[in-house]
């Protein structure tokens, strides 16, 4: 038991050790910032579908499964069916920020970066 003891006091220490070469703790409450331009957008891993959920604005959601080499504009079509709906409103990604207009709607969903799964909510396009 003595010998479990020692070799636990002596990873403890060996902790302690990386731990400072890693650098010190932050304060509780300190936060680290980050620009926009560091949060990129990670490409979509190749896969043949994509499962899509759409937060309309009155809480319901619509979930659909879409081949992941369809367009944005077939996501767009099947959760604003009708010409007058896509005039107003237009979809788009919380995290990272990204409003979907004209120029995506013909970008695959891969390279849209929605693969393999992404949740969509409705918003109002600003004309």
């Amino acid at each position: 038991a003595v010998g479990g003891s020692a070799a636990r006091s002596g990873a403890a220490a060996h902790k302690k050790t990386e731990w400072k070469e890693l650098g010190a703790p932050r304060e509780m409450g300190e936060a680290r910032s980050f620009s926009a331009e560091e949060f990129v957008t990670a490409k979509s891993p190749n896969v043949p579908e994509c499962h899509i959920r759409v937060r309309m604005t009155d809480g319901t959601t619509m979930e659909k499964m879409f081949p992941s080499k369809c367009q944005v504009r077939a996501v767009v079509e099947s959760a604003l069916p009708t010409p007058e709906l896509r005039r107003e409103w237009t979809l788009m990604m919380t995290y990272p920020r990204r409003v979907f207009g004209d120029e995506d709607l013909d970008k695959t969903l891969l390279e849209a970066s929605l693969a393999p799964a992404a949740t969509l909510n409705v918003t109002r396009k600003h004309l």
